[in-house]
C-alpha cells in the first residue's frame, strides 16, 4: 500500500501520476518496502523535476522506524496532463519499479 500525501490545487491543475498506477506498479515486481507518494504544487515545485524517487534507510529520514522509498510528482497545467501521463505511464513507472526491486534485493549490509 502506497501512503498519500497530497498538497491542495488551484483551478486548471492536475497531478498527472495516479496513486492506484504506482500501486500497481510495485504490485507487479513485488515490491514490499513502504512507499510514501508525495504530490507537489506550487512555484517552487514547477521547476523541479515531473518524477523522482528515493531510498531512505530506518532512521535516516524523519525518524523513520523502518526501510521506505519515497516517490514525488509534482502538478502540471491540466493542458499538458495527457503528455505527462503518458511519460510517467511508459518511462518513469516501470525505471522506478526495477530500480526499487534491484535495491530490495540488495542485501542489507550493501554499500549501493
Amino acid at each position: 500500500m502506497v501512503r498519500v500525501i497530497r498538497n491542495k490545487l488551484q483551478k486548471g491543475w492536475t497531478y498527472p501520476l495516479k496513486a492506484t498506477a504506482l500501486e500497481r506498479a510495485i504490485a507487479d515486481m513485488g515490491i514490499a518496502t513502504s512507499v510514501v507518494l508525495f504530490f507537489h504544487h506550487g512555484s517552487f515545485w514547477a521547476t523541479r523535476p515531473l518524477f523522482t524517487a528515493s531510498f531512505h534507510l530506518v532512521g535516516e529520514l524523519l525518524r523513520n522506524e523502518h526501510e521506505q522509498f519515497q516517490v514525488s510528482c509534482r502538478s502540471v497545467a491540466a493542458a499538458d496532463s495527457l503528455a505527462a501521463r503518458a511519460f510517467i505511464k511508459a518511462e518513469a513507472l516501470p525505471a522506478f519499479a526495477k530500480w526499487a526491486a534491484e535495491m530490495e534485493a540488495l542485501p542489507k549490509n550493501s554499500t549501493r
